[in-house]
């Protein structure tokens, strides 16, 4: 349609222009203001001014109309045409508009009269920009001619040329989605569907799990340490553990706990503590020894102080702690020895805490663990002593675990001292004599 039109109006100037050189018309006379032309009135063949028509441009006076060339037009004032703008085109003479360029292409500067396409590996997506944008890191794009790149797959990256994407090898982990790096040693590349998954975490190797090492990189698995080991802390390598730890399950070097100790280091357990020694604090190497007047059971942390009416007299005794025997006390926590009942006292069993005094009329030396009775011609007053004392003569005592002596009655006689009886006096002797 638009080209039929520019074909009439241009064959009308044609026809115009040369009538008016057959009838001899002064075309000088009819001047016509710019954005007009002279043209011939239907019924009497004189020449008007129109206004000129879109996609035309008519510059006034005598000038003919003319269409506007390819890349431009001219709408409105129309003196003369405007170039295309820099995101449209026009590939027609005599049009009153210009065309905006299709999706993924562009028209390059001022009055274009096509449109360019963008490469495979380019796109074009903004009317106002005038050149093709590279396909950013992690996408594609194998068409020519697009608006916009595709996003590669997880654990894909673009090749350099942005056409097409390509897969991480395996040791290996993708970086932004710019370009595969070799796992580091103590990491290991998995399978590539995993890869995306760990990139928020060691970007995308696998830390090697505790217990496993890897020494060298862009490698897909890790090794296991001896039991008796450890992993490093970057799982590079395995590691002993030292003296006062062991290996529990391979994972990390665990403190011997209280009451126990490791003297030797690749172990997987700790010692237990024998009876008369103890381990306070954890990470131990040896275990210390019982002082005297305290004891341990075997695997304890603490030595507790022996119980009253127990001692302990030697270091490191595996005995624990003794009991005081009969005759003897103890009533202080701690104690390296028990103490001997005095003279006058006893204790009857062992473990006592204080020993008993002995009644009047009984003795007992030191550390002894009962009393005995004054036997007859003897007796005690008080309970502090170690003998009994003889009855005065004149005295007797006629019964055990006396605690008086009693002088002899009258008819009745006792020389001697330490006596169970008197003497009765003869009667020829008349009264008789008590000494």
């Amino acid at each position: 349609m638009e080209s039929w039109r520019s074909e009439r109006l241009g064959g009308m100037c044609s026809v115009l222009v040369a009538w008016l050189l057959l009838v001899g018309v002064d075309a000088s006379r009819t001047k016509c203001a710019a954005g007009q032309y002279a043209k011939p009135r239907q019924y009497d063949q004189k020449l008007e001014c129109t206004t000129c028509i879109g996609g035309f441009y008519c510059q006034g006076g005598i000038t003919p109309i003319k269409a506007c060339p390819k890349g431009k037009y001219s709408h409105g004032d129309r003196t003369s045409c405007k170039s295309c703008l820099q995101d449209r085109f026009q590939p027609h003479p005599g049009k009153s508009s210009c065309q905006l360029c299709p999706s993924g292409k562009f028209a390059v500067g001022l009055g274009a009269i096509d449109c360019r396409g963008c490469s495979p590996g380019r796109f074009h997506s903004h009317k106002s920009i005038t050149e093709c944008t590279f396909c950013p890191v992690g996408k594609y794009q194998a068409l020519s001619d697009q608006a916009s790149c595709h996003l590669c797959k997880s654990g894909q990256f673009s090749d350099t040329l942005r056409i097409k994407c390509k897969d991480c090898p395996l040791g290996k982990y993708l970086f932004q989605q710019m370009k595969c790096i070799v796992c580091p040693a103590g990491k290991y590349g998995a399978l590539l569907q995993t890869f995306i998954a760990d990139l928020v975490t060691r970007n995308g190797c696998h830390k090697c799990a505790a217990g496993r090492f890897q020494s060298e990189p862009q490698t897909t698995s890790c090794l296991a340490c001896l039991s008796v080991q450890v992993s490093s802390k970057d799982r590079t390598k395995c590691v002993d553990c030292i003296v006062g730890k062991y290996a529990r399950g391979s994972t990390e070097c665990q403190p011997c706990a209280a009451g126990k100790y490791q003297d030797s280091s690749k172990q997987s357990y700790c010692k237990t503590c024998p009876i008369g020694k103890f381990s306070k604090g954890t990470t131990q190497d040896s275990c210390s020894v019982c002082p005297p007047g305290k004891y341990s059971e075997s695997g304890k942390s603490v030595c507790p102080s022996c119980p009253r009416g127990m001692y302990q007299s030697q270091l490191e005794s595996g005995k624990g702690c003794l009991d005081c025997i009969s005759g003897t006390y103890q009533n202080v926590l701690a104690s390296t020895s028990c103490t001997s009942c005095q003279q006058g006292q006893f204790s009857k069993v062992g473990k006592s805490l204080r020993c008993s005094s002995c009644k009047a009329g009984q003795y007992s030396t030191a550390k002894r663990n009962a009393c005995q009775d004054c036997p007859k011609g003897k007796f005690s007053e008080n309970s502090i002593t170690d003998d009994c004392i003889q009855c005065e003569a004149g005295h007797f005592s006629a019964s055990f675990a006396s605690s008086t002596c009693a002088p002899c009655v009258k008819g009745k006689f006792q020389p001697q001292i330490g006596q169970a009886s008197c003497h009765q006096c003869a009667a020829s002797s008349g009264e008789s004599k008590r000494s």
